[in-house]
């Protein structure tokens, strides 16, 4: 019996429908979630595949109903105007059809025998990392568990329990622009980056990203972000590294100069 897999589009249902191992979307339920106003219409001028109709089991009783083919629910996307039909198409090809292979209708075959590779692999970026001066192993570790339960589909949630404790660092930390803006004169973000450089606080990494150095740790932490689709490591600040680089700084004028060697 073909398996239905229920799935949530900003409120509305997209069911997709396990045919002969292969997934099939119920056809108005993509249609209405990109913006069409008459699924069937929409469907029949911009889908090119054999299409084929499903019996389900809906609130009128047992009906035929269209399902698609990966490929239309693409040619789909790619005709609707909505402004949210990019999000769609992420949404369907990067979380639900990967989330169908993992646990779903149907599997790949070859995905099991990698699994051990993968998670080998992410171990070995998480200890990478973990060596990087002022990265916090604790935080690491979780993030690596979090990425590898993601990708997949491997339960991780009783491995972070057995985490020791964090270590906790209340003090406030800071990006290089609020720190220029807590110095007499205030400074820009990129004037504060060059200083912590010069005194040798934190280094350019191979993919020109700063990184902190040994003495950096001492006023820093790299603290995980992700920004724009991004992710990765940044330095933040204690409010200590103040006093250093105010110290370093020729405040007799306005330039930004450094004097003096580093704290």
């Amino acid at each position: 019996m073909n398996s239905i897999t229920p799935f949530k589009f900003d409120g509305a249902s997209v069911r997709v429908i396990d045919i002969d191992g292969e997934p099939h979307f119920v056809g108005k339920d993509v249609a209405e979630a990109l913006g069409y106003g008459d699924p069937t219409t929409a469907i029949r001028s911009h889908c090119k595949g054999v299409q084929k109709l499903h019996p389900l089991q809906t609130a009128g009783g047992r009906q035929d109903v269209r399902v698609l083919a990966e490929p239309d629910v693409l040619r789909l996307i790619v005709a609707s105007n909505l402004p949210a039909a990019e999000r769609f198409e992420r949404w369907v090809f990067e979380e639900v059809l990967p989330s169908i292979r993992r646990t779903g209708g149907y599997t790949v075959p070859s995905r099991t025998p990698q699994l051990p590779a993968t998670v080998s692999a992410m171990l070995a970026i998480n200890k990478a990392i973990s060596k990087i001066p002022g990265v916090n192993a604790g935080i690491a570790m979780s993030l690596t568990l979090d990425a590898i339960e993601r990708h997949t589909g491997l339960p991780t949630t009783g491995l972070r329990l057995a985490l020791p404790g964090a270590k906790v660092d209340d003090a406030k930390k800071l990006n290089a622009t609020q720190v220029g803006e807590m110095l007499n004169p205030q400074k820009s973000g990129r004037a504060v980056n060059t200083a912590l450089q010069v005194l040798e606080l934190q280094a350019k990494d191979e993919r020109e990203g700063w990184i902190l150095t040994d003495a950096g740790t001492k006023h820093g932490e790299m603290v995980p972000f992700t920004r724009h689709g991004h992710s990765g490591y940044q330095p933040l600040w204690r409010e200590s590294v103040l006093a250093v680089l105010q110290a370093h700084y020729d405040t007799s004028t306005n330039v930004v100069t450094l004097v003096g060697a580093p704290a």
